[in-house]
């Protein structure tokens, strides 16, 4: 960007104060101020001195100072000292941030003289510099437009889970038992399986009768074999003896 061009032409008026405005253009702010300002006490209404004024104390960086000098000399019907107090109101107000209204006050100095070639260029750079702040002043407005979209569909969609997560809760809910129902069921199935255990007892306990009754039968069975087999014994030893007497009675 182009650098702010600053001209304060101390015009053919001020030479009724040219003290001041050799300390000027010397460079030696702090003796023009006080010239300027010892010189307005004399002469309140002298555009000149308050030009010069204004002048110095803008090199001094006191832009308010320089702003009130500058606007005092907008009341001197001179034309030609009018549109230099315009046109350095309109750098006042650039200095200070003010882009939208020192294009007002270039404007101004325009208006008094078309041909004032800085009024122009200044007034170019001020409307470039406004167009440059409203474009981040808008990009800024929809950036922040943005993350307030952004920022409320995340609280919808936080509300949203909440409530899925509340409507889980409450059917989850309904579907478990509650605590009377649970003691009920309990109570239920251990008085089922009170009732059912003497049942199973009875009928482990005819099986075990059941197996040792045949147990028993068995043992009577191989009782009853081996008496048969003793008996079967002795009837042979029986008929043995019978045969060996008979066959020694025919021997004899």
């Amino acid at each position: 960007m182009h650098r702010l061009i600053i001209i304060f032409l101390l015009i053919s008026q001020i030479w009724a104060v040219d003290k001041g405005n050799r300390y000027f253009w010397q460079e030696d702010y702090e003796n023009a101020r006080r010239y300027y300002e010892e010189y307005l006490q004399r002469d309140p209404d002298n555009a000149a001195a308050s030009f010069g004024l204004g002048a110095t104390a803008y090199n001094q960086q006191d832009v308010e100072q320089a702003r009130a000098a500058f606007e005092s000399v907008l009341k001197t019907s001179d034309p030609e000292l009018r549109a230099k107090a315009y046109y350095n109101m309109g750098n006042t107000l650039f200095q200070q941030q003010k882009a939208d209204e020192s294009l007002a006050f270039y404007r101004k100095a325009l208006e008094l003289d078309p041909s004032d070639v800085d009024s122009k260029y200044n007034y170019e750079l001020a409307r470039q510099l406004l167009r440059q702040q409203q474009q981040q002043q808008q990009n800024q407005d929809q950036s922040q437009d943005k993350q307030k979209q952004d920022q409320e569909q995340q609280d919808q969609q936080q509300q949203s889970d909440s409530r899925e997560q509340q409507q889980n809760n409450q059917q989850d809910q309904k579907q478990e038992p509650q605590p009377s129902e649970k003691k009920q069921r309990q109570e239920q199935t251990e008085n089922e399986d009170d009732s059912s255990q003497p049942e199973e007892q009875q009928q482990q306990t005819a099986q075990a009768g059941e197996e040792k009754e045949e147990d028993q039968n068995k043992q009577s069975a191989r009782a009853i074999l081996e008496a048969l087999k003793d008996e079967e014994k002795i009837y042979m030893k029986k008929r043995l003896s019978v045969a060996q007497s008979k066959k020694l009675e025919k021997d004899w």
